[in-house]
């Protein structure tokens, strides 16, 4: 049985803009500064592999060019990286309960969850150079500080989970050597409150 191969959107900001058909500049966009360029662009009309070229305040130009009208169009611009194996994970996801215990003054112990939290060690094998930079600039500049990111368990399927990382250890392992360039694997944990 094949294994699907993920892939994780982050750093994603959410806008509107106004789109013209065959056109690249999406215009009415009320603040850029947050965009940058390289980012991919999602929204109706958009095209799936679409990014920013260039910006100004209020306006981005994408490439390829949008396939229909729109006002006020809700847009999504994010970073993404596409692994090329599955990861090794030998569990599924663990759900663990974040509980406090309380013992009243007959000895009574009473026991509140207060979330269930869902974890999953990921093991990322056979990561080209290119790759494990993509994942270290993922996390030097943007996973490290806690903030949430998607991921998707398979490519190909728009079902993903929010999650963030658990343990901030980073510590990948070079595999072999690829003429001056390692091949990686890389160890992480995600959580995510269920």
């Amino acid at each position: 049985m094949a294994h699907a191969i993920p892939k994780i959107h982050y750093n994603i900001i959410s806008k509107t803009g106004d789109t013209v058909i065959s056109n690249g500049t999406i215009s009415n966009i009320s603040d850029t500064s947050l965009i940058s360029v390289g980012q991919y662009v999602a929204g109706v009309g958009i095209p799936t592999t679409a990014t920013v070229q260039s910006k100004t305040s209020t306006t981005v130009v994408i490439s390829p060019v949008a396939t229909a009208n729109g006002t006020a169009v809700a847009l999504e611009f994010y970073n993404k990286i596409e692994l090329d194996y599955p990861p090794v994970e030998t569990t599924g996801e663990k759900l663990l309960p974040q509980e406090r215990r309380s013992i009243a003054l007959s000895g009574l112990s009473q026991v509140s969850v207060d979330y269930v939290e869902g974890v999953r060690d990921l093991n990322f094998r056979f990561l080209s150079n290119t790759l494990y930079v993509a994942l270290k600039a993922f996390y030097d500049g943007y996973a490290v500080f806690g903030d949430t990111f998607r991921y998707f368990d398979d490519k190909t399927s728009g079902t993903y989970n929010t999650y963030e990382l658990k343990k901030f250890d980073w510590e990948p392992q070079k595999i072999t050597a690829r003429g001056t360039v390692y091949v990686w694997g890389l160890p992480l944990q995600f959580r995510r409150v269920v």
